[in-house]
């Protein structure tokens, strides 16, 4: 039962749909890597604060062409048949969301602490602690993430 009187099409608020989540999608891809470019500009490659930054960018970069890809099977009415590519397409947005947010922590934390405890700080810029949260935060959302690879069951409709 639907709300709207019949002479409302409802393919019109579809299409208005597509259009936003397209558009969103591909503002959110340029920005993205607009935010690479310039975190990665010689003078801001050397902080630790801007490796968090280029991180998410990459992350935001993979959820951006999800939502592309996803709205582009949409609204062809093109799905995988693949039990490998279904599974990814559910994994890959989750992983994506999961990093990009944990790095965007990463990167807080290591402004909290060079503002707040600035002898500290010189621990945080070694490439050793870069590295090991870098690995952790990949490793913290892969695990959090991996049951969507193992435990999606697909039914196909034929």
């Amino acid at each position: 039962m639907s709300f709207y009187p019949k002479w409302v099409d409802m393919h019109i608020f579809y299409k208005i749909e597509y259009f936003m989540e397209l558009t969103i999608s591909v503002l959110g891809i340029i920005a993205n890597l607009v935010m690479f470019g310039v975190f990665f500009e010689k003078k801001l490659r050397k902080l630790v604060f801007s490796n968090y930054f280029q991180a998410m960018a990459i992350s935001g970069l993979v959820m951006n062409i999800y939502l592309f890809l996803f709205l582009h099977q949409q609204i062809n009415k093109e799905f995988h048949k693949s039990a490998v590519l279904c599974k990814l397409f559910t994994f890959l947005p989750k992983f994506a969301t999961t990093t990009f947010a944990w790095f965007h922590v990463a990167a807080s934390i290591d402004r909290f602490i060079q503002i707040f405890y600035p002898n500290k700080y010189r621990m945080l810029k070694k490439q050793l602690s870069k590295w090991l949260i870098f690995i952790s935060t990949l490793l913290y959302s892969l695990l959090s993430n991996i049951n969507y690879l193992f435990d999606t069951d697909l039914k196909f409709i034929d």
